[in-house]
């Protein structure tokens, strides 16, 4: 199945070319204008802050077309007024940057988030330090991921994904990485480490995990909110080129409109240049950023974990969209493949489990507080439901891309070897257990 990989090659390469190369030089003759430009006055302090503390870099830059709104799930951007294709957003220069100084060591970066946290306002990060950890000064919220979730919020995700949806033990490639950061803490500061640090050093893992690119922080273009689709309208040149990062309309974008870039269809290397659309879903986006994305959604479904359809790769992937003529309603497509009596079987069984555990469901939100957990919880339910009842309404619609087949990523299959590693993994669970921060 993936013996026309070429012309897909081809094609992401020449949009990274176009978007990485030929559109910064085209740009380079109209720098000192876009630069020159002063932005908009933001509704809230912390957002001025970070605005100035950008365009306080060297050939930094922050569009005066953008503006945060607030909305019913807090402050996003928005455009002020319409925006054509291809125009410069921002520009994010190396310097703004945390990063792992060209290593791919995540706890590099971890670290100076830490540092730069220790050193209050005489960090040269700090407004955007101040936005991470801030809390109630605009920051973010620390408790969005499913690895941070309170323990009753964990168990019923747990009973809901079962053994053979996903995530799979969601916590686990995390807290490895966590223990794996403590060599770059002092042991004498790691031995006398108050609770309120260690937690400042959670915080700051969970912040990499749900904002970076591979090893970098990336201020402000980190802000922009997830959605693929016709949503789509914003674009970045590679963090990883060594060049500043420039921000920009992916088409024309409509006064008033939410910007919106993606987490997975990316063209440079941390999508594997747009290739990871189809392994990197719905449910990784759960795991990874703690919510369930909206429409357009995709799933992956592993039928089989005994058998012989992981061997083969003989995994499906569906998507989920809102009907354009009818938003109320759902399109779905399966991707390269239809399935087999065997996997529509599996469906079928999967769609009854997760019916027939509705009251299981119902008394388990019961139990926990209005809020964040709850919410996420339910909407996963709902949407694997749907995926499910979907697929058997659309079991003989034909596929709508056979040209090549995505490999899973590699926690996917770690992840399927659940049943065979049980004593081993209860082994590494307890080692990891003693020695978190």
């Amino acid at each position: 199945m993936r013996n026309n990989l070429a012309p897909f090659r081809v094609a992401t390469l020449l949009l990274w070319v176009i978007s990485n190369i030929i559109l910064p030089h085209i740009l380079a003759d109209d720098a000192e204008e876009i630069l020159s430009a002063k932005p908009l006055q933001q509704p809230e302090q912390w957002q001025n802050d970070l605005v100035n503390w950008l365009i306080s870099k060297p050939n930094g830059y922050f569009s005066d077309k953008v503006l945060w709104t607030k909305t019913e799930m807090g402050y996003n951007m928005h455009a002020a007024e319409d925006i054509p294709k291809d125009t410069t957003l921002m520009i994010i220069p190396q310097a703004a940057l945390i990063t792992s100084d060209g290593t791919d060591e995540e706890c590099i970066t971890i670290s100076k988030m830490m540092k730069e946290y220790e050193k209050g306002e005489a960090s040269e990060f700090y407004p955007y330090i101040r936005y991470l950890f801030g809390g109630h000064e605009g920051g973010t919220s620390t408790g969005l991921l499913p690895t941070t979730w309170s323990e009753p919020a964990k168990d019923l995700l747990k009973q809901m994904v079962g053994t053979d949806l996903y995530p799979q033990k969601f916590e686990k490639s995390q807290k490895r990485i966590l223990v794996d950061c403590q060599q770059f803490i002092d042991r004498k500061e790691l031995e006398s480490m108050s609770k309120e640090t260690a937690q400042k050093w959670q915080d700051a893992f969970i912040f990499w995990v749900s904002r970076s690119w591979s090893d970098k922080m990336v201020p402000i273009l980190d802000m922009i909110n997830h959605r693929n689709g016709k949503w789509l309208n914003v674009e970045s040149t590679t963090a990883h080129s060594g060049q500043d990062i420039r921000v920009y309309a992916l088409r024309d974008i409509k006064k008033g409109e939410q910007l919106w870039n993606t987490y997975n269809e990316c063209l440079d290397e941390d999508c594997n240049y747009g290739r990871i659309k189809y392994s990197y879903i719905t449910q990784h986006i759960l795991m990874d950023y703690g919510f369930v994305e909206a429409y357009p959604r995709r799933f992956i479904f592993h039928v089989d974990a005994k058998g012989t359809d992981r061997n083969n790769k003989q995994f499906l992937v569906v998507e989920i969209d809102e009907d354009p003529e009818d938003p109320t309603k759902r399109t779905f497509e399966w991707h390269f493949r239809k399935p087999t009596d065997a996997q529509l079987h599996w469906i079928y069984n999967q769609l009854s489990r997760l019916k027939d555990m509705e009251f299981t469901m119902e008394e388990g939100l019961k139990a926990l507080p209005d809020g964040h957990e709850k919410d996420t919880i339910l909407a996963f339910y709902l949407a694997y439901r749907e995926a499910f009842q979907l697929a058997m309404v659309h079991k003989d619609d034909d596929v709508s891309d056979n040209t090549f087949y995505p490999e899973l990523p590699d926690e996917h299959e770690e992840e399927h070897d659940h049943e065979h590693e049980e004593e081993h993994d209860e082994e590494d669970d307890e080692e990891e257990d003693g020695d978190e921060l």
